[in-house]
């Protein structure tokens, strides 16, 4: 028995450690793709608009055009109240663009701009009473709610705000516990952090819970979930599991939502930002990144938790954030610019020989799924929602070589109608495979 205790313990510190002197960085090939010298301080990609990246900055943001490499400067130096806090696409207005702004009395904002016109075409939305506005969590871009969050500017408390018109008009959403708010998080229901830990509301903000169990006491400083918002589930959803992750002075932790224990995954004071793979088709199990207190970019497999260092070449440049549009990784440094790389994958290559297309996309109410085979063999193709879980079979079974196509008309295996959304068609073949976003619009 002493012996087991001896593992056990022994166990859970390899787990918990990531020492100072850092893990062997694994073999990436980062490469500078511009906005060198900015005063980076966050990034945002969005899945229905990945030809665009934006980089956040004291003084405004830029922006990259992603299949020409072009960017734009939409910075104000010297001008108060252009500090970029936070960002998001607007839903249903895809060309419009939601920043929370700080100005210079400390006070947050929130406005609405066209992201690639002239500088001062944009429209105050709200002015909030407290301070910065530190997250804006973007349902879809079929759904027009939004919602966000601002800190607390001395005594005057943090708010939490939510949006039903795409971010014209917002009220407080009250009862959370927290005098400071630093974040939230929509996965069916809502999860806000703060001095409190972390509260959640079941119906809207109607009643409150703590969900701290396994958090040591202090303000939860960041909290992040692994899919984007599902406000309108389908029947059946809100029996799914996600996941939460939480920033503290201490470290990580993660929990799953249908128990909520929070466990500490990683020992790195206050990091920066966490972020999970929400789009790699070949992995079970997701992918988490963590940019650390001092810059470094560490990642690790959920449920794992053995961390690997990608820093590599980056190192000593101050990485502020994370993105993933897989296979790529994109980091924004201090001042040394914007990186991106590749992740490594054992994953076989399809070439174009499989040629996976859907069309129409987005559709409404049936898309064909159509590929090539260019031998007999049994194949899969299944459909997968924005968690990576699989909710549709379509094929499974041997197959002869060449042309083939399968229809989905927007429902699961059993039969119930899927809402509004962007999914992933996967094809596994002998030869590789493939893998295509496809958008459900009801």
């Amino acid at each position: 028995m002493h012996r087991t205790r001896i593992t056990v313990v022994l166990a859970m510190m390899t787990m918990l450690t990531v020492a100072a002197a850092k893990a062997e960085p694994a073999a990436l090939q980062w490469e500078s793709i511009g906005a060198a010298g900015v005063d980076a301080t966050g990034l945002l990609w969005s899945d229905w608009h990945s030809q665009f990246l934006f980089v956040s900055t004291p003084d405004g943001y830029l922006v990259r055009h992603e299949p020409t490499a072009v960017w734009t400067d939409h910075q104000e130096p010297g001008v108060a109240g252009r500090e970029v806090t936070a960002l998001t696409m607007v839903p249903r207005l895809s060309h419009r663009l939601l920043t929370g702004r700080l100005g210079a009395d400390g006070r947050g904002s929130i406005e609405m701009s066209f992201p690639l016109k002239n500088d001062g075409d944009y429209e105050v939305v709200y002015a909030g009473l407290a301070g910065p506005i530190v997250a804006m969590v973007n349902c879809s871009i079929f759904n027009p709610t939004l919602y966000a969050c601002a800190r607390a500017l001395g005594q005057t408390p943090g708010v939490v705000i939510a949006s039903a018109d795409s971010g014209m008009t917002w009220h407080e959403i009250e009862g959370h516990g927290h005098h400071d708010v630093t974040g939230i998080w929509v996965s069916i229901d809502i999860y806000v952090s703060g001095d409190a830990g972390v509260m959640y509301t079941p119906d809207g903000g109607t009643t409150w819970q703590p969900r701290n169990d396994g958090l040591p006491a202090g303000t939860v400083e960041h909290l992040w979930t692994l899919a984007p918002a599902v406000p309108m589930p389908a029947k059946g959803e809100r029996d799914l599991v996600g996941h939460l992750y939480a920033a503290m002075a201490d470290g990580v932790y993660h929990t799953a939502t249908d128990v909520i224990q929070w466990q500490r995954v990683l020992d790195d004071p206050s990091p920066r930002q966490i972020l999970v793979e929400p789009n790699n088709p070949y992995q079970p199990a997701h992918n988490v990144y963590v940019v650390t207190h001092d810059g470094r970019l560490l990642t690790a497999v959920r449920g794992e938790w053995v961390w690997t260092d990608l820093t590599g070449s980056l190192d000593g440049l101050d990485i502020v954030a994370v993105k993933s549009n897989y296979p790529k990784i994109t980091v924004a440094t201090a001042t040394a610019g914007v990186y991106r790389s590749v992740t490594p994958t054992d994953v076989p290559d399809a070439g174009v020989a499989l040629r996976l297309s859907v069309a129409p996309n987005p559709f409404n109410p049936r898309t064909t799924m159509s590929f090539t085979l260019p031998a007999p063999g049994h194949i899969q193709m299944a459909i997968h929602d924005s968690r990576g879980r699989e909710i549709r079979r379509l094929i499974d079974g041997p197959f002869a070589a060449g042309p083939h196509t399968a229809i989905w008309t927007g429902s699961d295996d059993g039969g119930r109608s899927l809402p509004s959304g962007v999914y992933l068609c996967r094809l596994v073949t002998p030869w590789g495979v493939q893998a295509r976003k496809v958008s459900l619009v009801r």
